[in-house]
């Protein structure tokens, strides 16, 4: 193939994807295209443009928003880990690459912008209504309660996808969840993307790129740590097509530079696609913290150097829309991502129908709510174990896995995590699989955090209710007690910032339904209080014009330490101006504001929330 058919090519499939939101080739296809024209010229410029969609209502972006240098495979990271590691102990942090849309959500200018060319992206603040934002695993929130700018990347959960009814222009289906939030974004008109009852046809996430992270050592990474990595990746239920591994030091990371085109500092291993089909033997299914999951039994199958014989089916829906049933022929890809994933079906001359009748954990009731099964029984032993163990992983328990919490549950009845951290090294003996010193290590494992210092929220966030995450509770207990909390009602609750009604009253049952619960874990564990632990920065107005956008000088007031106001109040600590006698300069005189120069403030060394001027 020429260099002037695959730049026609790459041009094509480029357009198709970011303008259409389709795409007629796979991401390994694709990338195999950027590899042959790299062979012809290393230096062409299709290489280095950062991929976008078009730009209708620009955003310039503060600092550039780069793409990332990219490998294929575990040795050429590795690599790369050690060309930038300073010695065996250099630290990186691994997360997951998000298949979707590069994002900034900046706060001050209540503004939502794609990445772009780097430069300047696509104003899509008129999409927020459809978006929720995610800040780590177990924590969503709006995007107008975030305090502070967030990069990240806009998504569609597999959950989401699945129950979304919205389709292409010709009336089709979006095949993937990256077609559809690329499909989604470049639609002017979103008034048909909410029906008449008020229900959203669509539902896409903003996920922070650091809501979800793994830190090692180079020393400590090899292929096993690498696939665990990623198979915790890949139980998150997004869509993701490779890891980003960058430098844990971040001054380190940025004295190494970066290119026109991306940070020297991190790089992405994109996962290539290999494609297998094996016969579906059978339908188990495994009970989670709350849904039932089903899971396909097949032949052992090589895919990708790994033998599997288990695959999930994500979800009930899934298994209906594509009319999956035992005798199948299953089409399946591993790429790299560890647990493979069902991508079509070819029907069987002797298919029959997956059935369930009850929960596989306790026996009891389950019911269909689209597109997930769920075990209605308030005393299922499969709930409990994940529940656990995502307590385990608030309170730092990381020595403790799923597997000896569900022996746990099963043998000594353990209900919550206050239940394990009482377990004795005679209880762990009587486990399946424990000897004398596996028993012991678990034990002291349990010592650890008992004595070791723990954070009020973080024992709260510990009975993992959906909607009280580390973050909510982290920010109440910075102003309020536990015994303040308790004493307060709905409606009291209601008015703290950010909390609203539906989370007030699910704040309100889930304290007083857990009194004595929480007493024993204040007794049990070193719970320190982190009651007036709020972080309080100066405000700074910026008002005129000025030589740069003004969201240039407002990050940079950010970067320097301070918040943001969009207008002057008697709390203001400064108001920035490039000469002019604004309204603003004049309130701010009268509240008596101290105005300052845009000179003074970008060159005066001083310019610190701590002694400006001083």
């Amino acid at each position: 193939m020429s260099i002037t058919n695959l730049e026609e090519q790459i041009k094509k499939y480029r357009k198709q994807y970011w303008e259409e939101g389709i795409s007629d080739i796979s991401d390994a296809e694709y990338d195999s295209l950027l590899l042959k024209l790299a062979e012809y010229d290393e230096n062409h410029p299709l290489l280095t443009e950062i991929e976008s969609s078009i730009i209708s209502d620009k955003v310039k972006h503060p600092t550039p928003c780069l793409s990332l240098n990219k490998c294929f495979s575990f040795d050429e990271m590795m690599k790369w880990m050690k060309s930038v590691s300073r010695d065996e102990n250099e630290r990186f942090v691994f997360t997951p690459k998000y298949d979707g849309l590069a994002c900034r959500w900046y706060q001050s200018m209540r503004t939502l912008a794609t990445r772009g060319d780097g430069e300047e992206g696509e104003n899509i603040t008129d999409k927020r209504h459809l978006i929720e934002l995610v800040i780590s695993e177990s924590e969503k929130m709006p995007l107008n309660t975030y305090e502070g700018d967030i990069e990240g990347e806009l998504i569609c959960t597999n959950e989401n996808f699945a129950v979304s009814t919205l389709t292409r222009s010709n009336n089709q289906p979006y095949k993937t969840p990256r077609n559809l939030v690329a499909g989604v974004m470049n639609t002017l008109d979103t008034s048909h993307l909410i029906d008449d009852k008020g229900n959203k046809k669509v539902v896409l996430t903003l996920v922070k790129y650091d809501a979800v992270k793994y830190s090692r050592r180079i020393k400590d990474v090899n292929k096993e740590e690498f696939e665990n990595i990623c198979k915790a990746f890949d139980e998150l239920g997004v869509p993701t097509d490779g890891v980003v591994i960058r430098v844990e030091d971040g001054l380190y990371g940025d004295a190494l530079g970066m290119t026109s085109h991306h940070p020297k500092h991190s790089i992405a291993l994109k996962f290539p696609d290999e494609v297998k089909t094996a016969k579906l033997q059978d339908v188990v299914f495994q009970t989670g913290k709350n849904k039932i999951t089903p899971v396909a039994i097949i032949p052992p199958t090589e895919i990708d150097g790994v033998t599997v014989q288990r695959i999930t089916l994500h979800n009930a829906k899934f298994c209906i829309d594509n009319d999956i049933q035992i005798g199948d022929t299953l089409k399946i890809i591993r790429s790299g991502r560890v647990i493979p994933k069902v991508v079509g079906s070819i029907k069987g001359a002797d298919r029959s129908s997956i059935k369930i009748t009850y929960c596989p954990s306790c026996g009891g009731d389950i019911e269909y709510r689209e597109p997930f099964l769920y075990c209605i029984s308030d005393d299922c032993e499969g709930k409990y174990a994940k529940k656990i163990a995502y307590a385990a992983s608030v309170l730092g328990l990381d020595d403790i896995g799923l597997g000896t919490i569900e022996k746990c549950v099963e043998v000594h009845k353990c209900r919550n995590i206050l239940d394990i951290l009482l377990l004795s090294v005679e209880e762990f003996l009587e486990l399946e699989g424990f000897a004398e010193t596996s028993a012991l290590n678990a034990y002291n494992a349990l010592q650890k955090v008992l004595d070791n210092p723990i954070p009020d929220y973080k024992v709260l966030a510990s009975m993992s209710k959906e909607g009280l995450g580390q973050t909510i509770w982290k920010k109440i207990l910075a102003e309020y007690s536990i015994d303040d909390l308790l004493d307060f009602d709905e409606f009291y609750l209601s008015t703290i910032p950010n909390i609203g009604q539906s989370r007030a009253k699910l704040i309100y049952e889930v304290l007083h339904d857990n009194v004595e619960y929480l007493s024993s874990m204040w007794e049990c564990l070193h719970v320190i209080s982190t009651l007036g632990e709020v972080e309080t920065k100066p405000k700074i107005c910026f008002s005129g014009k000025f030589p740069q956008p003004k969201a240039f000088y407002q990050n940079l007031a950010i970067q320097k330490g301070f918040d943001v106001a969009s207008s002057v109040t008697k709390d203001l600590k400064y108001l920035v101006t490039n000469g002019a006698t604004t309204s603003k300069v004049s309130k701010a005189r009268n509240y008596g504001v101290r105005v300052i120069s845009l000179d003074d403030f970008v060159s005066d060394p001083r310019l610190k929330p701590e002694g400006l001027f001083s």
